[in-house]
């Protein structure tokens, strides 16, 4: 069964995601829908999520990093003064939440089991989103001009430049076989889904970073903010399509998933 939470965030903005024809073709009867009401602070913008192994949800609001399930939310982590908070995710491989901001370009992890232990792991100015290939976190940020965007293997000694696009950053995600898929995001009408085989971001790890000419190009799309593989198809945001939504790439085509009303 899968669960889709309609989340309503009570402050300043609530949306609601309303799954449409194609979602229920594609996983009924395994498609369950819940509608829960959560309070964030005044101002507070959800801009990053992940799903942790329990089936709640991780938000980073830009006030605090908080757990979503069907009864409520706790705070796993209070930022110490607002900021705008970027990304939050969860990585198997070590039980860390990593989570980021780009107030000031830091990037925090704490163990899921100890949120109380939350540490710095790197700055990385106008960072956007996470992924993590073989356990290891890999960043996207946009230089200060938001001309380019660059994503970066992060270490116990720095970071590892892995490749480069033109436009600001947008939303990145590995498949199963460790290929990089990134969505730059663009000043026009347009951007594309484009992938870096797994085996040119192996060859990338400190040896030089590859760029955009380097990449596949998957198809064209309007625009995205946030993008996930699940059940091996990845899965993103639109919002540049009226209404907003979620859709689906898998085998060349694009089918949207649900709208947002």
């Amino acid at each position: 069964m899968i669960n889709l939470y309609r989340l309503l965030t009570v402050a300043a903005l609530a949306s609601t995601i309303c799954a449409g024809a194609y979602a229920a073709a594609m996983y009924s009867p395994g498609l369950n829908t819940i509608d829960l009401q959560i309070t964030v602070p005044a101002g507070a913008f959800v801009s990053g999520f992940d799903v942790l192994p329990n089936g709640h949800y991780l938000i980073n609001d830009g006030r605090a990093i908080r757990e979503v399930s069907p009864t409520g939310s706790v705070a796993l982590y209070t930022f110490g003064s607002p900021v705008w908070g970027t990304f939050v995710r969860y990585n198997p491989a070590d039980g860390k939440v990593y989570f980021g901001e780009s107030s000031r370009g830091n990037i925090f992890a704490f163990s899921y089991t100890s949120p109380s232990d939350a540490a710095f792991v790197a700055n990385m100015p106008n960072n956007f989103d996470m992924d993590f290939r073989d356990g290891r976190p890999y960043v996207v940020a946009s230089n200060a001009f938001w001309t380019e965007s660059s994503i970066c293997l992060l270490g116990e000694t720095g970071s590892d430049l892995i490749a480069t696009s033109d436009g600001p950053s947008g939303p990145l995600a590995f498949d199963s076989d460790g290929s990089l898929i990134y969505i730059p995001a663009s000043y026009g009408p347009t951007t594309q889904i484009i992938r870096w085989s797994s085996a040119q971001v192996a060859d990338a790890i400190g040896a030089g970073a590859l760029a955009r000419a380097d990449a596949a190009v998957l198809t064209a799309i309007e625009g995205s903010y946030g993008s996930a593989f699940i059940d091996g198809r990845l899965m993103f945001t639109n919002n540049a399509v009226t209404p907003n939504a979620i859709q689906i790439y898998d085998g060349g085509a694009v089918s949207t998933f649900a709208t947002f009303v």
